[in-house]
């Protein structure tokens, strides 16, 4: 749970990060969520998308690596990213390997710098 989530727990759910390492969580509080495969979603739809907004407190770069290695991003006219790598140590290596993989694959529809 995100920092200030003791005083409204609904508001600040906003800046709860899946992981514990995220610097501004308290340690210990959660809620335990159900997720979904978003690439399975995504190639389930069977047609392209406008926009895929990425905004999930440090998730971003396990799902944009995904993306990249199955060629899925290539179905997405816009992928917007709030990356979380300067708050959360555990995610810096697979952000740096997803910088790599968009540069590489010249995916020019993945805006890291969103906000």
């Amino acid at each position: 749970m995100y920092k200030y989530s003791k005083s409204d727990e609904l508001f600040w759910s906003q800046g709860a990060s899946l992981y514990e390492s995220k610097d501004d969580i308290i340690k210990g509080e959660f809620i335990e969520v159900e997720v979904i495969d978003l690439i399975s979603f995504i190639e389930n739809l069977n047609k392209p998308i406008d926009v895929l907004k990425l905004d999930i407190e440090g998730g971003e770069f396990a799902i944009l690596l995904k993306l990249l290695e199955n060629d899925v991003y290539k179905n997405i006219k816009n992928i917007l990213v709030e990356t979380h790598d300067k708050h959360i140590p555990d995610i810096i290596s697979v952000g740096n390997r997803v910088r790599r993989l968009i540069k590489e694959k010249s995916a020019k529809n993945i805006n890291l710098e969103w906000v």
